[in-house]
């Protein structure tokens, strides 16, 4: 440990699969009466007089006394319909992902994560590898007179260069 100052222990941190979290949250919302309408883009909203919504979509009109603006990257443009200004931007950021490590294959438990705020990197399990990334110094913004409508979450191209001052 020569040259660490600190070492900082989260014995209750992790890491999570956003598309998991995602699903359990629908699913106890629709158990608890939610509609959920995917694949349906907002065209507009509407504030009603008695604090209700209309929610316009390519599907038609949803009326509604709680709008949940969970248009991820879109989020800008979502709230914008509703008056908002929504201060965001996305950046391009660059991550690797190691093949299966046989080491981590034969441990049977989940590594913790790892986050060097100095050097500005982290890693993490990813299956049975490593993801390894940096919240680069050298940012790179991207969409920042808004998200195309039909970005699919594409991987951008390898740019690896601006991370190796981070690693």
């Amino acid at each position: 440990f020569d040259g660490i100052r600190t070492i900082m222990f989260e014995p209750d941190g992790g890491n999570v699969d956003p598309s998991g979290v995602t699903h359990a949250y629908a699913t106890g919302a629709r158990r608890m009466g939610a509609e959920i309408h995917r694949f349906t883009p907002v065209t507009g909203t509407e504030a009603q007089p008695d604090g209700s919504w209309i929610v316009r979509t390519e599907k038609g009109d949803i009326h509604t006394r709680w709008v949940i603006n969970a248009a991820g990257l879109w989020a800008r443009e979502v709230a914008a319909m509703a008056g908002l200004a929504l201060p965001l931007i996305p950046t391009e950021h660059q991550y690797f992902v190691t093949e299966t490590i046989p080491e981590i294959a034969e441990l049977g438990r989940r590594l913790p994560s790892v986050a060097d705020r100095d050097g500005e990197y982290y890693l993490r399990q990813e299956g049975l590898g490593l993801l390894v990334g940096a919240y680069e110094r050298n940012m790179k913004f991207w969409a920042e007179a808004g998200t195309p409508q039909g970005f699919g979450h594409e991987l951008f191209e390898d740019d690896l260069e601006r991370l190796e001052e981070n690693v």
